[in-house]
């Protein structure tokens, strides 16, 4: 499929930062390097101007027992903290880069973190893993369902490349907003649609025919309803190919690259009962994954079931 140049993220004027306030969760083992190398790579085009390093240690049984969910210590920093907090100041100057020391459950802790530093992005690691499995520890799963804020996921070895951006786009307002967000933050953007001709109905038409169908209307959809909302100068590529999942084919697509997708949410329950395709995709990809959310936008059970 012919693709026509995109336009660089560099020449795009830019009236507001995407992302000023960027956590970042730290295990304090082999998964940090890759988490922080793509924090630095990316800090400057997501326009961070605070980057907080949070680590969170095992809760006290004895002030979890006595009812207290939630602590933070301040007084004895992990040295792995403090050293991660001095290199990426050293990479990134022109940010703030301090630390949070918390104490109880991770997902519990990170999320009043995010909301009370009014946080943009979330930024965690994951286990490097094959197509067929997921790549989340203990905590990682967990905070895609409760945090309200964008989040950045980075397999283990993996690199923040932004030269390219893969953008999964089902023609929502959402997944037309992840694909304005790739456009500033990547040097070129592909949006790629999917379609499964076993779920539709071809009346009289050839397979053939109704998947050239298909693109056509896709490629007019686009360009009525999707371009002239994309930042000034942003001309990201359009493909679309067939495939049973949306997940399967944004996966083969991006290969280690970057994909982006975007999302309005799940609350924990719902996500548990529904599923998510963006969790899916950060579970499995090669390369990071960034899911773009509108800050504070959780669906219920019951939203969910009608947007999914």
């Amino acid at each position: 499929m012919s693709s026509a140049p995109v336009s660089s993220a560099t020449e795009t004027p830019e009236s507001t930062p995407l992302f000023p306030v960027v956590l970042v969760m730290l295990a304090l083992d082999e998964h940090d390097p890759s988490v922080l190398d793509a924090v630095a790579a990316g800090a400057e085009r997501m326009g961070a101007h605070t980057v907080v390093l949070a680590h969170v240690s095992p809760l006290d049984p004895l002030v979890g027992t006595l009812g207290v969910g939630i602590s933070y210590d301040s007084t004895t920093v992990p040295a792995g903290l403090s050293a991660a907090q001095a290199d990426l100041q050293g990479r990134l100057p022109g940010c703030t880069v301090v630390t949070e020391h918390g104490r109880g459950a991770p997902d519990a802790v990170l999320s009043e973190i995010v909301q009370r530093r009014d946080v943009d992005l979330l930024v965690l690691g994951r286990l490097r893993t094959s197509h067929a499995d997921e790549g989340w520890g203990p905590s990682g799963r967990s905070l895609l369902r409760t945090v309200t804020c964008s989040a950045l996921v980075v397999p283990q070895g993996s690199r923040l490349d932004l030269t390219s951006a893969v953008v999964g786009l089902d023609f929502s307002s959402h997944a037309a907003h992840a694909l304005g967000v790739a456009c500033q933050l990547a040097d070129t953007a592909t949006a790629v649609c999917q379609y499964d001709l076993r779920a539709a109905g071809h009346g009289s038409l050839t397979d053939a025919e109704f998947a050239a169908e298909l693109e056509k209307n896709a490629r007019q959809h686009f360009a009525d309803s999707v371009a002239q909302h994309l930042p000034p100068g942003a001309a990201p590529v359009l493909e679309v190919h067939s495939g049973d999942r949306a997940s399967e084919v944004l996966l083969d697509r991006a290969g280690t690259a970057l994909v982006v997708v975007g999302s309005r949410g799940l609350s924990k329950l719902a996500t548990v009962l529904l599923g998510s395709t963006a969790e899916r995709l950060a579970g499995r990809a090669d390369g990071p994954v960034l899911i773009v959310r509108k800050k504070g936008e959780v669906l219920s059970l019951l939203e969910g079931l009608f947007h999914r």
